[in-house]
């Protein structure tokens, strides 16, 4: 059997389907489960949604001191310094009864104060450290009724991420 690996973003997700045990012939020679996701289409109609998250530094809070994350040999655990993540989708019809389309952008740009255990080399700390990036993630699916019972249906999805340090 082929497997494609894919990475939707939530709002292009319609269903989900796991599977697992004794698995359907049609599934064929799975390693005991299945993962089925089918992505949203366009409709007949226009549809959209738009939506935005933000946490900052100020939303998230340290429960130990810094005195008892040096008993214990750590460095302060990973949070959001800063975490913006906004999302637009829209589908619809591009001829009525017979083409669609459904397509979503996802923006998100964060900074995480990351953490390992803690460590000097040749006189240099290194401990907390952050990775700020931004991300780009495009979805698009266009779909058409050929006849009856067949649709054709073109996908593209992808994702951009760049960190702002490099």
């Amino acid at each position: 059997p082929i497997a494609i690996a894919c990475i939707f973003g939530l709002r292009s997700i319609e269903e989900i389907e796991i599977a697992t045990g004794g698995l359907p012939a049609q599934i064929g020679a799975s390693g005991g489960s299945f993962i089925s996701v089918v992505t949203k289409s366009g409709g007949n109609t226009f549809h959209g949604q738009a939506q935005t998250y933000y946490t900052a530094k100020g939303l998230n809070q340290m429960l130990f001191t810094d005195e008892e994350l040096v008993s214990l040999g750590r460095s302060k655990p990973a949070f959001a310094k800063y975490d913006v993540d906004g999302s637009f989708s829209l589908g619809g019809p591009i001829i009525k009864d017979r083409a669609w389309f459904f397509g979503t952008l996802d923006y998100r740009q964060n900074e995480y104060t990351l953490s390992n255990v803690p460590v000097t080399l040749e006189g240099t700390d290194y401990g907390v450290f952050t990775n700020p990036t931004k991300t780009y993630a495009p979805f698009l699916k266009l779909t058409t009724q050929i006849n009856k019972d067949m649709r054709l249906y073109v996908m593209f999805n992808g994702s951009y991420t760049k960190a702002l340090y490099s």
